[in-house]
């Protein structure tokens, strides 16, 4: 079965250069929190697409 980090890292549709680290779902307060690592040593700016570190 697939993990839940698993799960949000698709969901998410993130490259390789990222991680799920953590979720943490609080059904009481309606939220969904992800924690996310940069894996990778160069991600481009969603901005200007620049690639940096």
């Amino acid at each position: 079965m697939q993990s839940l980090t698993s799960h949000y890292h698709q969901l998410l549709g993130l490259s390789s250069n990222w991680k799920v680290e953590n979720v943490h779902l609080s059904m009481s307060g309606k939220r969904v929190e992800i924690r996310l690592v940069c894996t990778g040593k160069q991600v481009a700016c969603p901005v200007c697409g620049a690639s940096c570190s």
